[in-house]
């Protein structure tokens, strides 16, 4: 399931509420075995990759692109900053929590950092990944 909201900024349209889901590439580059992702929202279609299956999780890319790019729009921030502060949070920090049954992998990706005021609110935000069971997939992603 995919929920986005937000205000209409340039850049940057809500899709509200849809589905990403994961199947087979159908046009894989040289027939090699790959992945792609369908997002389905009101205003849209569109498939995303090939993705190599020897790669990491495409859902867990297109989760952290998705949100790098958004903040980007809303913030007038560089997309690139943001990935890599995404991205040094998911390898440098972080919690695990128990809540109830569930098992949280939380990340405050731009809690320490030196341009926390310029974020537009996103200084606390937190990337929450509700796994299955430790080392197994993730079963809900949230920014």
């Amino acid at each position: 399931m995919l929920h986005q909201t937000g205000p209409q900024a340039e850049g940057f349209a809500p899709l509200g509420e849809g589905t990403v889901s994961l199947g087979a590439a159908t046009d894989a580059p040289h027939g090699q075995p790959a992945l792609e992702l369908t997002e389905k929202t009101p205003r849209t279609t569109r498939k995303i990759g090939p993705f190599p299956v020897s790669g990491g999780d495409p859902a867990l890319t297109f989760f952290l692109e998705t949100t790098a790019r958004d903040m980007a729009a809303l913030t007038g921030g560089s997309p690139f900053y943001i990935r890599n502060r995404l991205k040094d949070a998911l390898f440098r920090s972080g919690e695990i929590r128990h809540e109830g049954e569930a098992t949280v992998a939380v990340f405050v990706p731009f809690a320490q950092d030196e341009n926390r005021g310029r974020m537009a609110g996103f200084d606390t935000l937190e990337l929450r990944f509700t796994l299955d069971d430790p080392g197994r997939p993730i079963r809900r992603m949230l920014a």
